[in-house]
């Protein structure tokens, strides 16, 4: 096979394989790239929302009340594998000193992303997640950039929780015996007295806000939280002093150049001698973390912003086929308002009664595992309405994890009109057949008659015709023959433009075989060299509207050749589901001016002279590749030979 180099001179492509320009289908791209476009999407945020419910849930286990350092590790390291693109064939483990935490099932897989955890500065152990089984290659192997700035965040996080766990023990131990560890701590660490004076902030928290040792003690919390905070804050330390705990503390703390940062941690109260003496605060900076989650929030608002003006509908129903989310545009096609349709169960809904019995099968295994017979595809179906009508929709089905249950999204489409239009289609294909098939029955039997007995006159020696009169009958002769190959000519026309024909899969190499086989008489007399590339790719389309596109193009090059030494080359490649097939020759080449109307019915390439054809050669080959859903094309200059270019779907 020829190999896809620029000396072909194949044009740019969209994404569906069809050429860009003139020659392309705009009308179609523009509906597929929404299709694209909204696929990605949805794809997109069902990973960031398994990423910020991962997210959630270390904190939730980080702020469990009374849990312990390792409490915490066995319980993160579980809802990892969640979070990943690709959660069945997923574990983790975690590592810190000479401890070991793992998934359920853990096994140390081929493939691997991990991230230190750092305590303090140093490495404590790692956070590791495994995949099983292969999967496709991503950005980082099988892994997205996503999750790996996800496992390096829980990976911080983790260390940093640690940090604070460790110096909580230790203040609670001997303050002075760790006074110096407390301010190298990369945590903020504060201690406040009862009037809300600062007494002591470590170096971590100086840094972060801007401040000088010698100042600290001016400042009041009033001077450094901010002010929407502030009275949830006083109240927070009114509980500590009151001898409680106080923690998931959040707040906005005000720097010294008048920056914001943002901060999350827990306090304690020191007693002394029965009464509290100051408060000891252990913040952390989240700043950059409650970015990426506001960021993560907007990308979501985003996404349903999208999809709420999608014209087409998306539904999200839970395992227990109950619907969870129904926007706009399914309003419209089913007749149900987002109120009439959350919480119901899709079989109720929109399923369509010829479907109820696949629909109760599988919902048990897509409860466990996501999975069903329509899942990750897309289909023509029946659904129902509000009205109770048939309603035939083109949808895709796609699964995701929210919360650690299975959830089903659907794509759906209104086909009705498409629909309508290809049964108009149809029926205006039969009538065109039917017509067809009457004209070549009542044309070419008086054809036949006149031309049999024009030939019985000739040959007729008892009329003893003179030379003239020979001639005359000749030139009829020559002229109903003539007009038979302009009937088939114009039925061959008008049947290549009727449908796809018959789709099955078809070797190309072997027709193209077969072709030049019954050509060959025709490529002897003009002497001919025709080079096929080997293995050309099979296609799926009508074989006979195949040979009919090689046999015209194969005729305008042999028509139009160079002469005795002309030379034909006929090859093609295969570029996902679209093969491209390419017929070159080395004649006159086809003038600029005349390379736009070649494909126009009736159109002769030599104007001016004698042709025996009516110029539909062309035109046929494009009505016929356009059936089968292809695209046809030229690239042509004066004295440069010509390059036909046609497309059809590959086999499977």
């Amino acid at each position: 096979m020829e190999k896809n180099t620029s000396a072909d001179g194949v044009p740019p492509r969209s994404r569906e394989g069809h050429p860009q320009g003139a020659a392309g289908n705009a009308a179609g791209g523009r509906h597929e790239v929404k299709a694209v476009e909204l696929a990605d999407l949805n794809l997109a945020l069902r990973e960031r929302l398994k990423e910020l419910d991962c997210l959630y849930a270390i904190a939730s286990i980080i702020e469990t009340p009374g849990i312990t350092l390792e409490g915490i590790l066995e319980e993160v390291v579980k809802v990892l594998p969640p979070a990943w693109q690709y959660p069945e064939a997923a574990c983790a483990r975690i590592r810190l000193d000479d401890k070991e935490y793992r998934s359920f099932d853990f096994e140390p897989g081929s493939w691997s992303l991990g991230s230190d955890i750092v305590v303090s500065g140093d490495k404590a152990g790692t956070l590791e997640v495994f995949y099983l089984e292969e999967r496709p290659a991503a950005d980082v192997g099988p892994f997205l950039r996503e999750e790996k700035r996800l496992i390096a965040a829980v990976a911080d996080r983790l260390g940093r929780m640690v940090e604070r766990v460790r110096f909580e023990e230790a203040l609670m131990a001997s303050e002075e015996r760790y006074r110096d560890l407390i301010e190298n701590a990369s945590d903020l660490i504060q201690s406040v007295s009862p009037d809300g004076r600062y007494n002591y902030v470590n170096r971590a928290w100086r840094e972060a806000l801007g401040y000088e040792e010698k100042t600290v003690t001016d400042l009041r919390l009033e001077d450094v939280i901010h002010p929407d905070d502030l009275d949830h804050c006083r109240e927070a330390i009114g509980k500590v002093f009151a001898g409680e705990r106080a923690t998931g503390i959040e707040a906005r703390f005000i720097c010294k150049d008048g920056r914001e940062i943002r901060v999350e941690g827990r306090a304690s109260c020191y007693m002394e001698a029965g009464k509290p003496a100051y408060t000891r605060g252990i913040f952390r900076d989240v700043t950059e973390r409650w970015r990426m989650e506001e960021a993560l929030r907007e990308s979501e608002e985003r996404f349903r912003a999208i999809a709420s003006t999608a014209h087409d509908a998306i539904i999200v129903a839970d395992d227990m086929g109950r619907v969870s989310y129904w926007n706009p545009a399914a309003e419209q096609i089913f007749g149900y308002t987002p109120d009439e349709a959350l919480g119901r169960n899709m079989h109720e809904l929109v399923v369509a009664p010829v479907y109820h019995e696949q629909y109760m099968d599988e919902m048990s295994s897509f409860r466990e595992s996501g999975e069903g017979s329509v899942i990750g595809t897309t289909k023509e179906m029946i659904a129902r309405s509000k009205d109770g009508k048939p309603v035939p929709i083109e949808a895709s089905f796609s699964s995701l994890q929210i919360g650690g249950r299975w959830h089903a999204v659907g794509i759906a489409r209104d086909i009705t009109e498409r629909k309508a239009a290809e049964e108009i289609m149809l029926a205006a294909n039969r009538e065109l057949e039917a017509f067809a098939h009457t004209l070549s029955h009542d044309l070419r039997t008086p054809l036949a008659t006149a031309f049999g007995y024009a030939r019985m006159l000739e040959n007729y020696k008892a009329l003893n015709l003179d030379e003239d009169s020979r001639e005359w009958l000749g030139e009829i002769s020559r002229s109903l023959s003539y007009m038979d190959v302009m009937i088939t000519s114009l039925l061959a026309y008008a049947r290549a433009g009727l449908s796809g024909g018959d789709s099955t899969r078809v070797e190309s190499s072997r027709v193209l075989e077969e072709l030049l086989q019954s050509m060959k008489p025709a490529l002897e007399e003009r002497k001919l060299e025709i080079e096929v590339a080997e293995d050309l790719p099979a296609i799926q389309v009508d074989a006979v509207r195949l040979r009919q596109v090689l046999q015209n193009l194969l005729d305008n090059a042999i028509k139009y050749g160079a002469g005795t030494a002309a030379r034909i080359y006929i090859g093609a490649r295969r570029e996902g589901d679209l093969v491209t097939f390419h017929v070159r020759d080395n004649g006159t080449g086809i003038p600029a001016e005349k390379l736009q109307s070649i494909f126009d019915p009736f159109v002769s390439l030599k104007s001016g002279e004698a042709s025996s054809g009516l110029g539909i050669g062309l035109s046929t080959v494009k009505r016929a590749v356009e059936g089968w859903g292809g695209a046809v094309w030229a690239e042509s200059g004066r004295g440069e030979g010509t390059t036909f270019y046609f497309t059809a779907p590959a086999a499977e």
